[in-house]
């Protein structure tokens, strides 16, 4: 998990890492892979939609996308997401956060 300074809060970038060492890749190896401008390779964030997608077309079914969200139903929004070892200190707030009528 990279932080850069384009990302939004509470969002990072997945570095790729090779398989066989500890090492990044310095090249990107597939459609998912992107490079940024200082040669750092990155997994795309295009995964889920692609895959959303092509099961909306299987299926003959409506495919619809809002913002990181994709799916085949109006009524939902499903969001990708990987899950970390540790919380990101930018998240720990929303679990100490006063709320309302709690």
């Amino acid at each position: 998990m990279v932080k850069h300074a384009t990302c939004s809060p509470q969002h990072y970038r997945l570095q790729e890492i090779r398989p066989d060492l500890p090492l990044p890749f310095t090249f990107p190896y597939g459609e998912l892979s992107v490079m940024d401008a200082d040669g750092k390779v990155y997994r795309s964030n295009r995964e889920a939609g692609t895959i959303v997608r092509q099961m909306a077309d299987d299926f003959n079914m409506p495919y619809f996308n809002a913002g990181p969200s994709h799916s085949i139903l109006k009524m939902y929004d499903f969001v990708h997401a990987y899950m970390c070892e540790t919380l990101p200190v930018e998240c720990e707030s929303w679990f100490t956060r006063p709320r309302l009528g709690i």
